[in-house]
């Protein structure tokens, strides 16, 4: 890990603290605990919580919380529970609204299958940051202002995929 120094008055200049910005939000994505973060690059809770807030961390973090698979058996198991319900209902039930939800829960678990989605982006770009940090140690030509660079394109990239659908 880079070496980071304060000034004469303990100050970090810009570089400095957006070098220990991108370590806390990896360590975020990570689960870390948010005191232990603080204490690990040197900052306050405080601040790690500002950062967590203008970056969207928790955001990102959701997108990979939850496996694809986790969500198509979410759906599914929705699926069953309508169609059960319908039985049970018999008669009584609106049988063109059941079928009007089951082809968007359908629709839903086709989109999932698709093994280029931004939850996997998001999980291999997660292990690809935690590679470079352990990498930096080793490679010198790998520096701290790359790894930034490869990082803000990275949750551009994201985002325009939340965002796209």
């Amino acid at each position: 890990m880079a070496k980071i120094t304060n000034d004469k008055k303990g100050r970090l200049n810009k570089k400095e603290m957006e070098a220990k910005k991108l370590i806390a939000e990896i360590m975020f994505m990570d689960f870390e605990d948010q005191n232990v973060i603080a204490e690990s690059v040197g900052v306050t809770p405080k601040t790690i919580s500002s950062w967590k807030q203008e970056g969207m961390w928790e955001k990102k973090r959701s997108a990979k919380t939850i496996s694809r698979d986790e969500l198509v058996n979410k759906l599914l198991t929705n699926i069953n529970v309508m169609l059960d319900q319908a039985v049970a209902d018999g008669a009584d039930s609106n049988f063109g609204a059941l079928a009007d939800q089951l082809i968007k829960m359908t629709n839903s678990i086709e989109k999932l299958d698709k093994k280029n989605n931004v939850i996997y982006n998001a999980e291999t770009f997660q292990n690809f940051n935690r590679y470079l940090l352990q990498r930096m140690n080793d490679d010198k030509n790998l520096t701290l202002d790359t790894i930034k660079i490869i990082n803000k394109l990275q949750n551009d990239y994201i985002t325009l995929r939340m965002t796209a659908g």
